[in-house]
């Protein structure tokens, strides 16, 4: 029994069918064929059932799935483990073919390789990456997933005090204005924001924060996880995960709560995210991403698309001050202070004076002090929010992520 032999089996079985998964594992299906009736050899058993119309799996097969993922891990794992005593290895780089073309970069990236892994030797290869088989089971791990705005629907609901049954019944129709299809399609979920309850003590009327989400959309998220090897256990979407980081941070710091601004300053659109202490307000798109900046390098430089977007990332020829650049600043700080002004006007009583900055965008020095002189805001970092405890490179990155954590545990979309 090896390893290939457990890879063709558990692959059969997660498919019933052997063109299919020979062609996943790439190889022919007699080959496939003789894998497994090879396995069924060595153990003496017959572990699936074929017929002209399917495949199934016989009761031996079934019980010998979980000893096989086992095994097939453990060789894997085993492997990696012992890949460190070696003298030194050759690691493949999957590069774009353009960036062979240039010199600023190339030479660059090869240099720091050298330099962070000595004793090391690079193959590059521009062909794009095959999905690996093997990938998908050696790794076991549960997932949770922030969904990004535009996934999912949200709504703040102020309705009768009710039980979770009748909530569960009645939630379906709140959204009936916004859903194009029928409610059976959709999951709906939500997080209770208050209670209101009358002198006596008993509920009258609760807020919460309502979501819905095609079940199709919930099925893709979960077969690309377990196309990673991971087990998708929560669905979350982005306003619930912010709510999540600002509820810690004011329970960490004791502050009191106040109006917040979260920027997400992403690659192809900026979202803002209004919150009244941890509590999502709305929300707003502004169509301007980072992929603008890196038209705009690529145009002024005359450079390949591929190449402005290394330039942006290194700041090449200090391509991040330059006046097209500072213009495209000014027009996301322009849009971010007419969404702070509209809130304002609607909340008098209590101006949103807190801005806070994550995703890639907000790692642009230029861009953060535009924001500050424009929206006349007080900036936050997003290891503000995070605090000390949560230790991260690019903890801007992560901020999104680490409030689906918490809200994941508390839980989240299932």
């Amino acid at each position: 029994m090896n390893d290939h032999q457990l890879l063709c089996f558990l692959t059969v079985q997660r498919i019933l069918n052997f063109t299919a998964a020979a062609k996943e594992l790439y190889c022919t299906q007699p080959a496939l064929s003789y894998q497994i009736r090879s396995l069924e050899k060595e153990l003496d058993l017959t572990l699936f059932e074929r017929s002209t119309t399917r495949v199934v799996l016989t009761a031996a097969g079934r019980a010998f799935v979980p000893h096989a993922e086992q095994l097939y891990r453990g060789i894997l794992n085993a492997r990696t483990a012992l890949k460190g005593f070696s003298a030194g290895h050759t690691l493949t780089l999957r590069l774009p073919p353009v960036l062979l073309q240039h010199d600023p970069i190339y030479p660059v990236l090869m240099e720091r390789l050298h330099t962070v892994l000595p004793g090391h030797e690079f193959r590059v290869d521009t062909a794009p990456p095959r999905m690996n088989a093997h990938l998908m089971l050696c790794t076991e791990a549960d997932a949770a997933v922030v969904l990004p705005s535009t996934e999912v629907f949200t709504r703040e609901l102020t309705m009768p005090a009710m039980t979770e049954q009748q909530l569960r019944y009645n939630l379906p129709y709140e959204f009936r204005d916004f859903l194009t299809d029928e409610k059976s399609k959709y999951y709906f979920d939500y997080s209770m924001r208050d209670i209101l309850r009358d002198q006596d003590g008993y509920p009258t009327e609760m807020t919460l924060l309502a979501c819905a989400m095609l079940k199709e959309t919930a099925e893709r998220y979960r077969a690309m996880m377990r196309r990673a090897g991971f087990k998708l256990q929560v669905l979350t979407p982005s306003e619930c995960a912010y709510a999540g980081v600002l509820a810690a941070y004011y329970r960490r710091t004791g502050l009191p709560q106040r109006d917040m601004c979260i920027v997400n300053l992403g690659y192809t659109a900026a979202y803002l995210y209004i919150y009244r202490g941890a509590f999502f307000e709305s929300r707003r798109e502004i169509d301007l991403g980072l992929n603008r900046l890196e038209q705009l390098v690529a145009e002024h430089c005359g450079v390949d698309i591929h190449v402005a977007h290394s330039y942006v990332l290194q700041n090449y020829n200090d391509v991040l001050s330059s006046d097209y650049a500072q213009s495209f600043y000014a027009r996301i700080a322009v849009e971010v202070m007419k969404a702070v002004n509209f809130f304002n006007y609607n909340n008098r009583q209590q101006e949103l004076a807190d801005l806070c900055l994550c995703s890639g965008g907000c790692n642009i020095g230029p861009l953060r002090q535009a924001l500050a002189e424009t929206t006349h805001l007080h900036l936050h970092t997003a290891q503000e929010l995070l605090g000390d405890d949560v230790t991260l490179d690019e903890p801007w990155m992560y901020l999104r992520a680490i409030g689906g954590v918490d809200e994941g545990l508390r839980g989240g979309l299932q």
